[in-house]
């Protein structure tokens, strides 16, 4: 079962609710907040959470009765800040309406409100029919207005910048850019945020990085795979050596066979072999 608004107070809620009301003969005062209707509110603290209830449905809730939420309180006195529950009428929403409107005969533009003028909303407020229609066709009119500048040709932005020639870009293949703006826009941007500016240039560099090595890793592959193809002794792998240590291209006739034997084993130079061959003959000699 819902909370009531009397469960709701404490008796020191109660004791400040009425040291705001100021009681007279006819009405009763509201003197604490209010909002922007012109109804008085009062604030309760329940569960760490604050709530403002309207003064009048509260004042009505102690004297005489709770109030279901489907209700509204009509003011018999036309005294907003009234809390006085002799001049408070529980009714419904449609009929707390028609008895603020029904003084209303004519629009602030001087339409009468007669049935075939008049709409009847959802929230239970009227609205001049010959009011809304002219206020469609502006608004209507106000829109063609917008479309046909958008798709008017401009040759100057918002900058006073001319957009064209090697000013222009098109972006996405649909709306033209001022390429001056846009660097502006770059250099405000670098200088506000350096940390993300530098953050994204680390990330882009390890991309290229990480690119250019597999474009390179991909080229050794290719080439060996043409260096077998020609009857040349190239074993496909990533850490390959296609020259050795002085420089010597390290395929066909240029390759020894290892010193354990198996070509899969240890590649040897040729030419430096023989260039170490020479110099050791020399030296016994």
């Amino acid at each position: 079962m819902p909370e009531s608004t009397v469960d709701k107070l404490t008796p020191t809620d109660r004791t400040n609710f009425w040291d705001r009301v100021d009681k007279s003969a006819t009405c009763w005062i509201w003197t604490g907040h209010t909002n922007r209707d012109g109804y008085g509110l009062f604030s309760v603290l329940r569960q760490s959470t604050r709530k403002q209830l309207r003064a009048h449905r509260i004042a009505y809730a102690l004297e005489r009765s709770d109030i279901p939420s489907s209700l509204h309180l009509h003011h018999k006195c036309r005294c907003r800040l009234c809390v006085n529950p002799e001049h408070l009428e529980p009714i419904r929403p449609s009929d707390h309406a028609q008895k603020h409107h029904k003084k209303r005969t004519h629009c602030f533009r001087g339409h009468e409100f007669t049935p075939q003028n008049t709409i009847h909303r959802a929230n239970h407020q009227r609205q001049c029919r010959a009011c809304w229609q002219v206020h469609a066709k502006e608004h209507e009119k106000r829109r063609a207005e917008r479309r046909a500048k958008v798709h008017q040709t401009r040759l100057y932005c918002k900058r006073g910048h001319f957009v064209a020639g090697d000013n222009v870009s098109v972006a996405l293949g649909r709306w033209r850019r001022c390429k001056r703006c846009h660097r502006e826009a770059q250099t405000d941007y670098r200088e506000q945020n350096p940390e993300s500016v530098r953050e994204t240039k680390r990330k882009t560099r390890k991309k290229h990085a990480t690119e250019t090595n597999e474009r390179r890793r991909r080229k050794r592959f290719q080439e060996k795979l043409e260096i077998q193809a020609a009857g040349g002794f190239a074993p496909v792998g990533p850490f390959t050596r296609l020259y050795c240590g002085r420089g010597h291209f390290v395929v066909g006739e240029t390759l020894a066979a290892g010193r354990h034997g198996g070509k899969g084993v240890k590649r040897d130079c040729r030419t430096c072999k023989n260039e170490s061959a020479k110099r050791s003959y020399r030296t016994r000699a």
